[in-house]
This record gives C-alpha cells, structure tokens and sequence, in this order.
C-alpha cells in the first residue's frame, strides 16, 4: 500500500477569510476512486483586561491569538487594536510596551493601530501579544472597552467595536474600569457591551 503526505500551508487561506478547504486523490487502476479529507485554518482571539486601572497610569491588556485548527499556521496577518468610552468615542492611549517586542511592523506609538506581524503557530498554540497603555487622567472615574482584531493583511482592517450583538472569532473586546468604585457601578450599568 502506498501512503502520501500532504502538507498545505494555511496562511493564504486565513488570508482569504479563515475559510477550510477540500483536499481530493483520486486513485486509478485497479480502484477507481476519489478519497477527500476537509480541513482548514481557524484563527481566534481573546481580549483580557485588568480589574481595574488608574486615570493617568499604565494599563497592561492582552490579546491571546490561538490557531485552534488541526494544520499548522505561518504566514502574515494585521493586528488591529482599538479603545473607546461607552459611546463610543474612540480614545487614544500611547503605547509604553509591547510584548514580545518587534511583533509589529512598523511598531504603532498609541491605541488605535494596525500592523503586520508574522504568526506560526502550531496546531492548538496560542501566542500573547501583552500592550501596556497610558490611560488619560480626565475624566476623574470611567469605563474603557479595549478590542483587539486579527484580520489578513493589505485589507481594510475590521471595524471595532464589535456592533452589539455581534460575534467574531478574530475579534474580541475587554471592559475596564478606572476610577473610583462609586462611578465606576453607574457608568457600567449605563453602558453597552458586545
């Protein structure tokens, strides 16, 4: 019995909207026939925050990528990453560091930003980006939403945040709080989420 290996790299498929794909051999004489196995790459991420963090101080998140496919995954996505109050309005936090470092090409200076990173991942490994923020000092006490988005590259990159309701498996957000407890209740109480 003759046995072949085939390795197909998933890069260009996440490229190509995380879709799987269909492999066929078809066998000749004497058998006459077609096998097929499916497979495909899946990508996802998961948002942490802290508990809490202080108006005006560091605020370390982390975006936890994962390549739950059974094939490995190498090749380049854009990391897309994105802060906003509960309305909505966009907050720009310089970033103090990122972990690992060189992740990003050319490496952003604040929240929001987009980049090109390399990714190899092995089927079921998961790589953390941590991203330390500056977080502004005004207002006195609020809430933040931190989202996170991996996307292919040279494409637009995905509107954050999510609309409530919606789902992604590339993209995920975390809430955090900063301030004083007291605001901190009513302003989570009063704010959306996805």
């Amino acid at each position: 019995m003759l046995f072949r290996s085939v390795v197909i790299n998933t890069g260009p498929l996440f490229a190509a909207g995380n879709f799987g794909f269909r492999n066929c051999a078809e066998l000749e004489a004497p058998w006459f026939d077609i096998a097929c196995d499916d497979a495909g790459t899946k990508i996802t991420v998961v948002k942490t925050a802290p508990d809490a963090c202080n108006p005006g101080a560091g605020c370390m998140f982390t975006s936890t990528v994962t390549n739950e496919s059974s094939l490995p995954f190498s090749g380049d996505v854009q990391l897309t990453d994105a802060m906003f109050f509960p309305d909505g309005t966009a907050i720009n936090a310089p970033i103090v560091t990122i972990d690992p470092p060189g992740i990003c090409a050319p490496a952003p200076g604040a929240v929001d930003f987009s980049c090109t990173a390399n990714l190899s991942l092995a089927p079921g490994e998961s790589q953390e980006i941590k991203i330390q923020v500056l977080m502004p000092n005004v207002p006195a006490s609020y809430w933040a939403q931190n989202c996170f988005a991996v996307s292919a590259p040279g494409v637009a990159p995905p509107a954050l945040p999510l609309a409530p309701g919606d789902e992604s498996d590339v993209t995920s957000c975390a809430w955090v709080p900063f301030g004083g407890p007291a605001d901190r209740k009513s302003t989570r109480l009063n704010s959306s989420h996805s």
